[in-house]
């Protein structure tokens, strides 16, 4: 078994691949081009018995293409699980990091992470766009107010974007340069808010007949934004053996300290934000469903009343978390819907 590894870049890639039987060093290749050409005249040829690991990264999902025509498999390597075990005695270079892949995989050190398909990859692309833009409009609508506010105005309307939050602002006349700015702002919501429109239709598409949205939808402030951030962030969820490693993925666990009878939790231990945000907002969705009986609804209340409107959403968000594993792994529909 020939074991590769490549230390991946935008423009290059370092190659290192060995024997792992004889210890022969197959492949030392220090600067090969990212492309396929670069890939096709490195390898000549498929080799049936090769392994290939890539470090999870921003280019690692098209190199992985790029390596799939050549070699067997091709392992993601999380990047945060990878021991760096190369000598302080020799300079850390982008060669030293493929030797130590390839080394790491030849002992099976790896720890690889889930490589999403290629629908699965435009779909995160789509739900990932849609949030950016959603909060970009956020921060230009309240730029808006807030430059409003210093000149003592204020629109009457909520939807800045509306007709007659339109007529209202194109009504006001402010002090130069504010005037200028504000005629900025608001030119620049229209645009944001256009394509943001264009996201969401698109989105209703790809969602339209898909079997597990309709699913994640029955529960209560899931919509489609959120239960397609659930699909294409997740992709496969027997990738987790039990709720808690859904929900430690899904960034919304405490970090727990514990020493003989001392027991402390921290803040929420690091994950995946765009679906800690998606299901924080599902939670702020569901708190603003006034008359919702769910258990979810009972929930959120009673600890909004306990212990605060922020100690609530987190919890809810969690709550929702642990309900939308069940419900994926279960394929039955939220049953208080």
């Amino acid at each position: 078994m020939i074991h590769i590894g490549v230390d991946a870049h935008m423009s290059f890639c370092a190659v290192y691949g060995l024997d792992h039987a004889t210890g022969e060093v197959v492949i030392e290749a220090g600067h090969v081009p990212t492309s396929a050409a670069g890939f096709a005249a490195l390898f000549n040829q498929p080799w049936p018995d090769a392994q290939a690991v890539v470090e999870a990264s921003g280019v690692s999902m098209f190199v992985v293409e790029l390596l799939s025509p050549f070699v067997d498999e091709v392992l993601l390597a999380d990047p945060k699980v990878v021991r760096q075990r190369v000598r302080h005695s020799r300079p850390k270079t982008d060669m030293a990091d493929a030797q130590e892949l390839a080394f790491q995989l030849a002992h099976g050190l790896i720890h690889p992470v889930f490589q999403h398909t290629v629908a699965g990859l435009s779909l995160r692309v789509l739900t990932r766009a849609l949030s950016w833009v959603t909060g970009d409009s956020t921060r230009l609508r309240n730029r808006i107010r807030s430059l409003l506010r210093q000149f003592g105005q204020r629109c009457p309307r909520r939807d800045l974007c509306g007709l007659a939050a339109q007529e209202f602002l194109a009504a006001i006349t402010l002090p130069e340069p504010a005037d200028m700015t504000l005629r900025a702002l608001i030119e620049q919501l229209l645009s944001v808010q256009a394509h943001r429109v264009r996201l969401q239709r698109q989105l209703r598409e790809q969602a339209r007949g898909h079997e597990l949205a309709d699913l994640l939808r029955t529960m209560p402030g899931v919509g489609i934004q959120t239960a397609m951030t659930l699909i294409s962030e997740v992709g496969d969820i027997t990738r987790f053996d039990q709720v808690g490693s859904f929900v430690n993925y899904c960034g919304l666990a405490p970090r727990i300290e514990q020493s003989g009878t001392m027991r402390r939790t921290g803040h929420l231990i690091p994950g995946n934000r765009h679906l800690r945000l998606a299901l924080v907002q599902a939670a702020n969705a569901l708190g603003r469903q006034k008359r919702g009986e769910t258990p979810l609804h009972t929930h959120h209340r009673a600890l909004v009343a306990r212990r605060g409107a922020k100690t609530a959403k987190l919890d809810t968000a969690r709550r929702i978390a642990q309900v939308a594993f069940t419900i994926w792994r279960s394929g039955e529909p939220y049953r208080y819907a």
